[in-house]
């Protein structure tokens, strides 16, 4: 399968694509980059500071395979459990503050934490983004928004 482009998009969406990711006003997520390609990504989130919960290898055929990927990479909320090929790794020690990039590895999904607050006198809804920090990869869709919604 000739996976060449698929690093240009997350969860097999494009940019212009309505968010998938609501989160509300000071809720706590876990969000996972799951990396099939053979680069790390450096991934930046906007307003949220997040922290490294762990790195998981993955079987990547296996999941693509089950995943039914297409043209676009594999649809998001899939998850990559089952496929795991080793336990959860911690962060390195200059990886367990609070964060606003992470590298997602090649062959590991990523698990990291963030805490969706606004800035002081800022109301929801507000859309903010997610995205590859290569610029070439963030230039060509590696990039998407994030809505956080109120309570």
């Amino acid at each position: 399968m000739d996976t060449a482009g698929w690093f240009l998009n997350l969860n097999g969406l494009h940019f212009e694509d309505p968010a998938t990711e609501t989160p509300t006003v000071g809720s706590v997520e876990d969000w996972v980059y799951i990396n099939m390609t053979g680069d790390t990504h450096p991934m930046h989130t906007h307003l949220v500071t997040h922290q490294v919960i762990g790195r998981t290898p993955f079987n990547v055929e296996a999941y693509e395979e089950a995943a039914e990927a297409g043209p676009d990479g594999v649809p998001g909320g899939i998850d990559p459990t089952p496929f795991a090929t080793g336990p959860m790794q911690p962060p390195a020690p200059e990886e367990r503050g609070f964060k606003d990039t992470t590298k997602a590895n090649p062959g590991y999904f990523t698990t990291i934490r963030g805490r969706f607050d606004l800035p002081a006198g800022v109301t929801a809804p507000q859309t903010y983004v997610h995205h590859c920090h290569i610029v070439e990869h963030e230039d060509n869709d590696m990039m998407r928004p994030f809505t956080v919604t109120p309570p």
